[in-house]
């Protein structure tokens, strides 16, 4: 394993439990909900090998606040917080890192500057975290609703949705997709996460490799290998979530019916209601499939 360089302290598995605790109180500040201390974040940047990993993870703080936000600001404002454009800086270290150790983190659309530590952007668009790296994606906006009639969406990047996803309406794209209206019978496939500004119901299908985050759930179906976050309620649905399920509406409201499959927890106002059947089971495993994948990602950027 590779000395640090001269005044960098050197990393330890220990500070990722530190910077999950940072994380978790922006989450409770922004959410109103609690979440346990045990385990390690691995949604963004979430160690401090060197430098590059301090301001990797000040940016991902910094993502996850936006995207809790989601529900409470215009989209154009969520947007423009997102957004990125060719020559941009995103990354300038205030002393010389191992060009290596940034290169670890860069991914598509991004190139580094002459010296190898400084990251630039090379096209215009959303900025998000693909596998441990900083990646930038294409737009596709469709100023539309999309349904069976109109044909499925597919596309090498995000896609914005400026209406609803009717029944037989089908998207899939390798980054992020951001929904303006309802998802109403139809289906989802995100390589990145999934934004839904209103509700998924009506036997949809979601399935995001990242996140989902939608207003409420009611007779759907979703599975997402990160978190869920929704913002009001769920009803009548089945969830696969391999890290955790937040419900973080202040009043009565939570997860009322329907079966949850979690892997880390699931936190709600309220669990059940009288005359509808509840089933939660929690399987450690998946959220330690994410953590060891992570783990061994760090051992490698070591060695």
């Amino acid at each position: 394993m590779a000395e640090p360089d001269a005044g960098v302290d050197p990393f330890n598995i220990d500070d990722l439990d530190q910077i999950k605790k940072d994380i978790d109180g922006i989450e409770e500040q922004l959410t109103g909900t609690k979440t346990s201390t045990a385990g390690v974040v691995t949604e963004g940047p979430a160690a401090a090998v060197e430098q590059v990993f301090t301001e990797f993870f000040r940016y991902g703080v910094q993502t996850l606040r936006q995207k809790l936000q989601f529900f409470d600001i215009p989209f154009s404002e969520f947007r423009k917080s997102m957004t990125v454009f060719p020559g941009q800086l995103i990354l300038a270290p205030t002393q010389r890192v191992k060009a290596v150790t940034v290169k670890s983190f860069v991914g598509r659309h991004l190139i580094l500057d002459e010296e190898g530590f400084r990251v630039l952007v090379k096209i215009s668009g959303f900025l998000r975290w693909v596998n441990n790296r900083v990646t930038v994606d294409a737009v596709k906006e469709i100023p539309r609703s999309v349904d069976g009639l109109t044909g499925a969406i597919e596309f090498d990047g995000t896609v914005i949705i400026t209406g609803n996803v009717g029944r037989g309406g089908k998207i899939k794209a390798t980054g992020d997709v951001y929904v303006l209206g309802d998802v109403d019978g139809g289906t989802i496939q995100s390589g990145g996460s999934i934004f839904v500004y209103n509700g998924v119901l009506r036997r949809s299908t979601l399935f995001a490799e990242g996140s989902i985050f939608c207003y409420f759930l009611e007779r759907a179906e979703v599975t997402t290998k990160r978190d869920l976050w929704v913002k009001l309620v769920v009803t009548h649905s089945c969830v696969q979530c391999n890290g955790k399920m937040v419900i973080f509406d202040p009043k009565q409201q939570g997860f009322l019916s329907g079966s949850a499959t979690v892997g880390r927890e699931l936190n709600a106002a309220q669990i059940g209601i009288e005359g509808q059947r509840v089933d939660i089971t929690v399987k450690s495993e998946l959220y330690q499939e994410r953590v060891q994948d992570f783990k061994t990602w760090l051992t490698e950027l070591l060695e």
